[in-house]
């Protein structure tokens, strides 16, 4: 499968745990005030907080900061619904005033950078989680938040540092093994990933989460039939979750099964039916089915959907290209380039069409911006090597030929293409040569169709040295 970044749909997994503190911290139990009347009011807010009654929370806090203007519990509760509600700013002019009237309130300084958070001003939120951590070093929350403060600025080492002090303080919570993974995962540490995942679904069987990214990490290891039967678990646990499904799809199609993976792109689909990156999914498999209006059909969708994303109007190029519709598909591959001109797909794919068209001049320069974007594109240096021997340039040709088989040994079409040129240019000994090892190439990759060309081209080289 392309490697696209699948970008997460509506909805959330979740895990059946909680970390031991969260928006009313247990501190809330040592009330600050002697005034009964204000913590009863208090407590009925916190009820009507847990209710989801947030309108009845807000006036109950504001009543009992009324009777206890000093009540800095009150103005965190306060502070929290105001955040709920949509209203970030009142709710950290409120946690300000909690800090103000008690500032060895740690739940005010964890409760504050939760808002930032929301707000995207990490580094100030890192500065609060740090004050609440120093008040509370036992806090598992604060050291949680810090750390995906931390990761979402991809300081990764930093993350994992606080996610391993939050298992420290809680080992028998899921969330900071899985949290744990992610940061090893994005440091390309995929085993010790996969054990931080498999320890969180051990403790909760069915944190969905956890079985979702573990499933990731199996596929990126290659592990199909391990990433198929994770995908599958998530989907049972949690089956609305379009994600699960495409990822499953995924795995499905990379196994060879594209009609199996067309039904679980369908099912994302129809779970969210703006997910771009699935209806990119379901045009590849199309494509491969060689469904090529169906193709068509759900690359335009996705590109309805994320009009300025580069890939959409490639891959929409490829299925036109595949129809003979070249001049339809250069105006994709153009479009895709003035998106991202760094871009080197696009460019590859753009200088074949031109040189389908017979623009030599311009395939050569699109496919030397390929390799100039990307030094390894093997199918550019060939592409290249094809453009510039129909210029009469053979020299430069084999040249280009070379380079492809020094960057992948096993070009069966490099091969050919230089066994070609050379036997036109009457090196026939060294052509025969090239064109033996792509008939071994082309023989074990099984296409006859090149095998039999082969042969048919040594034997009249053959006759011709004869």
């Amino acid at each position: 499968m392309i490697g696209l970044c699948l970008t997460q749909a509506n909805g959330a997994l979740a895990t059946t745990s909680a970390l031991g503190l969260a928006k009313f911290p247990n501190s809330y139990q040592a009330t600050g005030t002697q005034n009964k009347n204000a913590i009863a009011i208090f407590e009925q807010g916190i009820n009507l907080y847990a209710q989801g009654d947030l309108k009845g929370a807000e006036a109950a806090f504001r009543k009992a900061i009324e009777i206890e203007p000093n009540y800095a519990k009150a103005y965190i509760g306060l502070g929290n619904t105001l955040d709920d509600l949509g209203k970030p700013t009142e709710a950290i002019a409120i946690y300000l005033k909690a800090i103000s009237i008690d500032p060895q309130e740690p739940g005010a300084y964890l409760n504050l950078g939760l808002t930032l958070v929301k707000l995207n001003r990490l580094e100030e939120a890192i500065v609060e989680y740090k004050k609440a951590i120093a008040l509370a070093p036992q806090n598992a929350v604060a050291h949680y938040k810090l750390g995906n403060a931390f990761y979402n600025q991809d300081k990764l080492t930093a993350a994992i540092g606080e996610y391993k002090t939050v298992i420290s303080l809680e080992p028998k919570n899921p969330l900071g093994y899985a949290a744990l993974g992610h940061a090893l995962y994005d440091q390309g540490k995929l085993q010790e990933a996969i054990a931080q995942y498999q320890t969180a679904i051990n403790l909760d069987p069915k944190y969905v989460e956890a079985r979702y990214h573990l499933g990731i990490a199996f596929y990126e290891q290659g592990k199909l039939e391990a990433a198929v039967s994770e995908y599958t678990e998530a989907i049972r646990l949690e089956p609305n979750y379009a994600p699960s499904y495409a990822r499953l799809g995924n795995a499905l199609y990379d196994q060879g099964k594209i009609a199996e993976a067309i039904a679980q792109y369908k099912k994302a689909i129809s779970l969210d039916a703006k997910y771009a990156a699935v209806h990119y999914y379901l045009g590849i498999a199309y494509h491969e089915q060689g469904k090529l209006e169906a193709a068509v059909e759900e690359y335009t969708e996705a590109i309805r959907l994320e009009p300025q994303e580069p890939l959409g109007y490639s891959l929409l190029g490829n299925a036109l290209y595949a129809q003979d519709k070249v001049q339809e598909a250069i105006a994709q591959y153009k479009k895709a380039i003035s998106l991202d001109p760094k871009y080197a797909e696009a460019h590859y794919d753009l200088a074949r069409a031109l040189y389908e068209q017979g623009k030599l001049a311009e395939a050569i320069a699109e496919y030397t911006q390929t390799i100039r974007l990307e030094p390894n594109h093997i199918r550019a240096y060939t592409g290249l090597g094809n453009a510039l021997d129909d210029q009469g340039k053979p020299q430069e040709a084999i040249a280009q030929y070379k380079k492809a088989i020094s960057l992948d040994p096993n070009s069966a079409i490099a091969y050919y293409n230089l066994g070609v040129t050379l036997g036109r240019q009457q090196q026939r000994d060294e052509a025969v040569v090239h064109l033996n090892k792509a008939k071994e190439l082309f023989q074990a990759q099984k296409n006859k169709e090149m095998v039999e060309r082969v042969e048919q081209l040594l034997q009249k080289i053959n006759s011709q040295i004869n």
